[in-house]
């Protein structure tokens, strides 16, 4: 018996939620995470209403281009205590006013798309990002315009963190263009 892609993706644990798309863009976001999800047996976030209600002992989340673009005042992940990858397609979240991954023991890997964080290119005093105490975290990669109107960007307690990647060198970057950033821990640079 041939079973199907959607069946596939389901007995990998992956949550599809393709009411939201016309059928042909549904199906290619399936073949998308499908192709993806055989490797890392992850669960892709479609729809608003699974990011609250996905169990906490998640270990890799993976939200695909142009997802969760309403309101939303504080995005805190510290419930995912599993959590070991946070990946976010590009388009993402663009009214976010906070971010927060703080207390994540497992957390290895965070990687955020292209104009993600960003609602438009002036100062906001109200727009934080707070990345500390995860002790495991070894790579940090924010694409080009993410957090472009962010005026806080914390960064503490990340002992192992060895890759730190924001923006395109010989392109547009503005992340935290309005922010300081501080590294509060010990490491050596290379």
């Amino acid at each position: 018996m041939r079973t199907s892609v959607r069946e596939s993706i389901r007995s990998l644990g992956v949550i599809i939620h393709s009411e939201v798309f016309p059928t042909s863009v549904a199906e290619k976001r399936i073949r998308m995470i499908s192709r993806h999800a055989e490797k890392t047996c992850e669960r892709a976030i479609e729809t608003p209403s699974v990011i609250l209600s996905f169990p906490d002992s998640v270990e890799v989340i993976y939200i695909v281009d142009g997802m969760y673009n309403d309101y939303i005042g504080c995005l805190d992940f510290g419930r995912f205590t599993e959590l070991r990858e946070l990946i976010i397609g590009n388009d993402c979240f663009r009214y976010v006013n906070k971010v927060k991954l703080d207390g994540l023991k497992k957390l290895e890997r965070v990687v955020i798309g292209r104009n993600c964080f960003s609602e438009c290119y002036g100062i906001d005093s109200n727009r934080h990002f707070c990345l500390k105490n995860c002790e495991q975290l070894r790579e940090l990669r924010i694409d080009c315009q993410s957090f472009a109107d962010f005026s806080v960007c914390e960064m503490e307690n990340l002992d192992s963190l060895k890759v730190i990647e924001m923006g395109a060198l010989n392109e547009e970057s503005p992340n935290f263009c309005f922010a300081s950033l501080q590294l509060m821990s010990e490491f050596t640079l290379f």
